[in-house]
C-alpha cells in the first residue's frame, strides 16, 4: 500500500508542471479566450440538441475556460491595470481627488463599500416588500425578508466601522471584533432566510424567468461578481480589519444566493422541461449555498469570540 501511495505521488508531481502550463495561461489569451467561449455556449444553448457532440465540446470547453480565468484572475487584473495607465481615463482619474483616492487608497475602497452595500440592501427590501403587498406573495415577502436582515447586518457593520474610527488602538479592534461578531450572529438569521426561499422553490415547485439574452448578461455577471467576492475575501484579510471583513463574507452569501437563482433559471430555460431533475438541482445546489453560508457563520462567531478573548486578556 505504501508503494503504491509513493507510486501515485511521483506520478502527481510529474503531472505537475503540465497541469500548470495547461491552466495558466497568459492574460491576454485569457481576454480572448472567456468571451469566445461564452458566444459559443450561448449559441450551443439556443440550439440545443442538433449537435449534441459538437455541444457537448464547447460545454467542455467553456469550463476549462471558466477554471483558466479564475485561476488567472490576479495576472488578468495586473494585466488590464497595466494596459489602463497611461490612457486618458487614467489621467483624468490622477487629477480628480475622489477617483484617484479610490484607485489608490484599498481601505477607502473598503468603507465605501460598506455604504454602497447598505443602500442597496435597503433599496431592495424596500421594492421587493412593495412587491409583496401588491401581488400578495409569499416568494416576494422570503426575498424582502432576506434583503432586510441583509440590511441590518450592513447597518450595524457601517455602525460599528463608524464607532471604530474615533478609538485607536485595541479598543479600536476590540470595537471590530464586536461588529464582526455580530455579523457572524446575523448570518445564521441570514442562513434561515436562505432556506425559506430554497424550501419554497422547491415545494412549490417556483420557476425563476429571465426574459431574452437578459439570462445570458446575469449569468456572466453572477460568475463575476462570485469570483470578484472570493477574491476580496483574501485580499481584504490583509488590511486586518474585521469590520471589513465582514462585509466580503455578506458579498460571497449573497453571490452564492444569486447562484443558486440562477441555476433555478437556467434549469428552468435549458432544462428538459423534467420537473424532478429541477427538483434534485435545486435540492442539491440550495444545500450546497446552506451549508456554506452556516460554516461561514459559525466560522465568525467562533473567530471573533476566540480573538476577544485574546484582546480583552492582554
Amino acid at each position: 500500500m505504501k508503494e503504491l501511495w509513493e507510486k501515485l505521488l511521483k506520478y502527481i508531481r510529474k503531472l505537475t508542471p503540465a497541469i500548470k502550463r495547461a491552466f495558466l495561461l497568459p492574460p491576454g489569451v485569457i481576454l480572448v479566450l472567456s468571451p469566445a467561449t461564452m458566444v459559443l455556449c450561448i449559441i450551443a444553448l439556443n440550439n440545443r440538441g442538433l449537435f449534441p457532440a459538437m455541444e457537448y465540446t464547447i460545454y467542455l470547453i467553456s469550463a476549462y475556460s471558466l477554471a483558466v480565468l479564475i485561476v488567472g484572475m490576479s495576472d488578468v487584473s495586473k494585466y488590464v491595470m497595466r494596459r489602463f495607465h497611461g490612457s486618458r481615463v487614467w489621467r483624468w482619474a490622477q487629477s480628480n481627488p475622489i477617483a484617484s483616492l479610490f484607485i489608490s487608497d484599498f481601505r477607502f475602497r473598503g468603507e465605501l463599500s460598506l455604504y454602497q452595500g447598505l443602500m442597496m440592501s435597503t433599496l431592495f427590501a424596500v421594492f421587493k416588500g412593495a412587491a409583496a403587498i401588491f401581488y400578495q406573495s409569499q416568494w416576494f415577502a422570503a426575498v424582502a425578508g432576506y434583503y432586510i436582515i441583509f440590511g441590518i447586518s450592513r447597518l450595524l457593520l457601517v455602525r460599528s466601522w463608524r464607532k471604530s474610527q474615533k478609538l485607536s488602538g485595541e479598543r479600536r479592534r476590540i470595537r471590530e471584533l464586536k461588529g464582526y461578531r455580530q455579523c457572524g450572529c446575523l448570518m445564521f438569521l441570514l442562513n434561515v432566510g436562505i432556506q425559506v426561499m430554497v424550501v419554497q422553490l422547491i415545494r412549490e415547485e417556483h420557476t425563476i424567468a429571465y426574459p431574452g439574452s437578459i439570462i445570458y448578461i446575469t449569468a456572466a455577471y453572477t460568475f463575476y461578481i462570485l469570483t470578484l467576492s472570493i477574491v476580496n475575501i483574501v485580499k481584504f484579510r490583509r488590511l486586518n480589519s474585521p469590520v471589513l471583513s465582514a462585509s466580503k463574507a455578506l458579498n460571497l452569501a449573497g453571490a452564492l444566493m444569486s447562484l443558486f437563482t440562477l441555476q433555478n433559471a437556467l434549469t428552468s430555460r435549458f432544462g428538459s422541461g423534467d420537473s424532478n431533475f429541477r427538483m434534485i438541482m435545486n435540492s442539491i445546489v440550495g444545500a450546497a449555498v446552506c451549508l456554506t453560508v452556516l460554516s461561514m457563520a459559525v466560522y465568525m462567531l467562533m473567530h471573533s469570540s476566540r480573538a476577544l478573548r485574546k484582546q480583552t486578556a492582554m
